[in-house]
């Protein structure tokens, strides 16, 4: 495992720019940052287990590259986030972090687009809760976590009110247990295909059917195969307004390294749904979702099924304040019969006040409490505040739209 993760914390950078390289073009513009922190957590360790909380302050130093551009076809990206971490009195928690990501979209056509993105993540942050990725809804114990992620679609009108959307895509997750491993966590590596069929019912409605197979490798506890199908719609139920709504089943068909032929044990169907609404205001952006679906299981043992609520709302007020909040629920129900069902709840805001065009002041916080998993030691909770500063090198040029 460890010569892998020297290998692409060199690679995949290297990768990413050779993949932009051919379309930087006069357009692209380079935005340079340089972010520090000053954090403090009650609980530097998330899961002690048998020990107490252990409360400590942090710095975090880190640069933000952004390279974006318009090419003749299209418009790409391309970040790279590099930030050292050093603890006042855990040392031993003192880490690089890394993130890396290329996206963007590119004209094959008159009626077709395609899409692609990659990304490489080096970091031991959990329970975020503005992000509703497997892996991020759950404390673990202390652990450095490796994703390489890519993806790839393709969009093309077949008729007047007729498109079909294709995708392929695949990820990566490596763990490496800081200090005693516990057992608890699983590598996995997962590889998706996706069609949707869509019609236009009118300028502001969409309805369409998918279909999307899912195939989960896990190191320890075997492989999966996901089937789902469902219908899709979206409707636009003001000019500031959609809503989209995905309703259908999965089917989970399971196999482990001891038995390689499936029964009907093996195979288990559930309900996949999606509802999602987004309001955009005149100075802030809502987001509000809730969702049931099956997933590759983030960092514990297996697979699992998923459900989650969310609220996200962020602005900024003439490009002077910024600010952004979120707030989320979750609940894991493992694949794996007589695993815990463990439930997470989080919230944090951020809130930037720029006096001058090239700095920022921000302050913000975190929170997040775990339960349903205390005979295993996976209940847990922390929080965090922090107050820190960014230098826009070239000025503060993006917006609540931009994000990041």
């Amino acid at each position: 495992m460890t010569p892998v993760r020297r290998v692409r914390c060199r690679v995949v950078p290297a990768v990413l720019l050779a993949a932009v390289a051919g379309q930087v073009d006069l357009a692209a513009t380079f935005e340079p940052e340089v972010r520090a922190d000053a954090v403090h957590s009650n609980n530097v360790y998330f899961l002690p287990g048998e020990n107490e909380p252990r409360a400590d302050w942090f710095a975090r130093l880190g640069l933000f590259l952004a390279v974006r551009g318009e090419s003749a076809r299209g418009p790409w990206a391309l970040n790279y986030e590099p930030a050292v971490l050093r603890y006042l009195e855990e040392s031993e928690l003192d880490r690089w972090e890394h993130r890396a990501s290329l996206n963007g979209e590119t004209r094959a056509g008159r009626r077709t687009t395609l899409a692609y993105g990659a990304a490489f993540t080096r970091t031991y942050t959990q329970g975020g809760s503005g992000s509703l990725e497997p892996q991020d809804l759950l404390l673990v114990p202390r652990a450095e976590l490796d994703v390489l992620s890519a993806s790839v679609s393709a969009r093309r009108e077949i008729a007047r009110r007729w498109t079909w959307t294709g995708e392929l895509l695949g990820s990566d997750l490596d763990y490496a247990a800081v200090g005693e491993d516990t057992g608890l966590l699983e590598d996995r590596r997962s590889y998706g295909a996706a069609l949707e069929f869509e019609r236009s019912m009118s300028p502001s409605a969409t309805f369409g059917i998918e279909y999307r197979l899912l195939r989960s490798e896990l190191d320890a506890t075997g492989d999966e195969n996901d089937h789902i199908v469902a219908f899709t719609s979206g409707l636009g139920i003001s000019e500031n307004t959609i809503l989209t709504v995905v309703g259908g089943a999965f089917l989970r068909a399971i196999s482990s390294e001891e038995d390689s032929e499936l029964d009907e044990r093996d195979q288990r169907i559930g309900a996949h749904g999606r509802v999602a609404l987004d309001h955009v205001m005149r100075e802030a952006m809502l987001h509000v979702e809730a969702a049931h679906v099956p997933s590759t299981g983030g960092a514990l043992a297996g697979t699992s099924t998923d459900t989650t609520a969310s609220l996200g709302w962020s602005g900024s007020h003439l490009d002077r304040w910024l600010w952004t909040t979120s707030a989320r629920w979750a609940r894991r129900r493992p694949t794996i019969e007589g695993e815990p069902i463990l439930e997470s709840m989080g919230a944090g805001a951020e809130s930037e006040w720029r006096p001058h065009p090239r700095l920022g002041w921000r302050l913000g916080g975190d929170w997040l409490r775990q339960t349903g998993g205390e005979s295993v030691g996976l209940d847990g909770s922390f929080v965090t505040v922090r107050v820190g500063m960014t230098w826009y090198t070239r000025g503060s040029s993006r917006s609540v739209e931009q994000g990041r």
